[in-house]
């Protein structure tokens, strides 16, 4: 159990039973508010003692109570897990109890709530997952357009050195053709 480890019996508190067992003592008498500096009065003056009535008898609390104050407390702290837990030892000890009903909705309001909180850290870390591969994935693809804009700088330079040398090999064609036409030119009058 969190908060430390409690002692149980019967599936009941350590801290209810001294609870219960505390629930049946007399708490001192009051203090005198007077003075303590002043003496007292004299007999004559004092009131004649009430006849004593019996106090009555505090009704022992049941093992059931207890349990089921423990389970609502620890449903009241957040700790539904351990208050789930406390509810079905509840209904296994006692099923017939007047609070059963009610326990019984209680759990499966709370089995519901602690499979959402559940599915909820799953899916958050399943979240925090899919966003360190996206992180990734935009890294890998940062470094990829980065060496996409390099290998175009480098396309773009072949191509204009292919149009220079495309263009030169144009020029020393025709500077070709200028020459056969000279060399036949110089060739007819012999």
């Amino acid at each position: 159990m969190s908060r430390g480890r409690r002692w149980e019996v019967w599936g009941v508190s350590a801290a209810a039973l001294v609870v219960a067992s505390l629930a049946g003592c007399r708490t001192a008498p009051p203090r005198d508010p007077r003075p303590a500096l002043e003496s007292p009065p004299p007999l004559e003056t004092l009131p004649a003692p009430a006849p004593a009535v019996a106090a009555p008898q505090p009704m022992p609390v049941r093992p059931s109570v207890l349990l089921l104050a423990e389970a609502d407390w620890l449903l009241s702290e957040g700790n539904y897990n351990d208050a789930v837990r406390a509810y079905e030892a509840f209904l296994r000890f006692f099923p017939e109890d007047a609070a059963a009903s009610r326990v019984r909705a209680t759990r499966g309001i709370l089995s519901s709530l602690v499979a959402t909180n559940a599915e909820v850290i799953r899916l958050r870390e399943q979240t925090e997952a899919t966003e360190r591969d996206l992180a990734r994935v935009r890294r890998d693809l940062a470094v990829r357009q980065a060496e996409l804009g390099r290998v175009r700088q480098e396309l773009a330079e072949r191509q204009a050195e292919l149009a220079r040398l495309t263009q030169e090999t144009d020029n020393l064609r025709l500077d070709l053709e200028r020459l056969k036409s000279v060399d036949l030119r110089l060739e007819r009058p012999r």
